[in-house]
């Protein structure tokens, strides 16, 4: 368990596809329709959009 708290702790500050650099790399290189999250959706009261998702 230590280990994997570890490798997760480190997800902002180490490189590779399994880190903050390489999930923005493959956002930032996706040319189709995306939305990018800067917050918890309310699933309480989802947006239109978030909705929007579902369909």
């Amino acid at each position: 368990m230590s280990f994997l708290l570890d490798w997760v702790g480190h997800y902002y500050i180490r490189e590779g596809n399994m880190s903050l650099i390489g999930h923005t790399a493959c956002f930032a290189g996706y040319r189709g329709p995306k939305i990018e999250l800067r917050a918890t959706p309310d699933l309480a009261k989802p947006s239109d959009e978030l909705l929007s998702w579902a369909n």
